[in-house]
């Protein structure tokens, strides 16, 4: 079962066929986990990630804090050739309910979007590289949480300010709301 807030953007002209695979990543470079965890109510760290295709080699990368991690060859996703039509952003849990009762698993921070800034996690800036090699905000992004008392997601109002296209997701997973 997917659960979860996710943001799509859909090309006006998606290619001829399209589908989601998950690839091991061909990794350079570790980042330590002491430099990636921010603190509720304290301390939040900055990350700046980036998943895009090469223009030159065809192949696609991912850059964390502004570092290439590593790459996934085109050859392991020729259909990707063309670019990709859907961005999915936010959160994820698996819930096999085997018990009857909904995962306590937490998505996030395992606080819902309501509770904002320091409390609930939060994505901002996010921009989509057209095949121009230009960034944009997403144009028509659609917001969803499969499972609402268990998990949601809030999209920001403002586009233009410092924070850009942003949005606020999560929650606690199994509680009160959600069974």
């Amino acid at each position: 079962m997917k659960v979860g807030g996710v943001l799509r953007q859909h090309q006006s002209s998606p290619p001829p066929s399209s589908s989601s695979l998950t690839l091991p990543l061909a990794m350079s470079m570790p980042i330590p986990v002491s430099q990636l965890l921010s603190l509720r109510d304290g301390l939040l760290r900055r990350h700046c990630a980036m998943v895009g295709g090469d223009k030159t080699t065809g192949n696609w990368w991912l850059r964390l804090q502004d570092i290439e991690m590593g790459y996934w060859p085109k050859e392991l996703i020729p259909s990707l050739e063309g670019g990709a039509d859907v961005l999915t952003a936010g959160g994820e849990i698996y819930n096999s309910r085997s018990n009857e009762k909904h995962t306590g698993t937490q998505m996030g921070s395992d606080h819902f979007s309501s509770e904002g800034f320091k409390r609930s996690s939060f994505l901002k800036n996010v921009q989509v590289l057209d095949s121009s090699y230009s960034y944009s905000v997403p144009e028509k992004p659609i917001a969803t949480a499969e499972s609402p008392n268990c998990y949601d997601i809030q999209v920001g109002k403002e586009k233009d300010g410092s924070w850009g296209y942003f949005f606020f997701y999560g929650g606690p997973g199994s509680s009160e709301k959600c069974t």
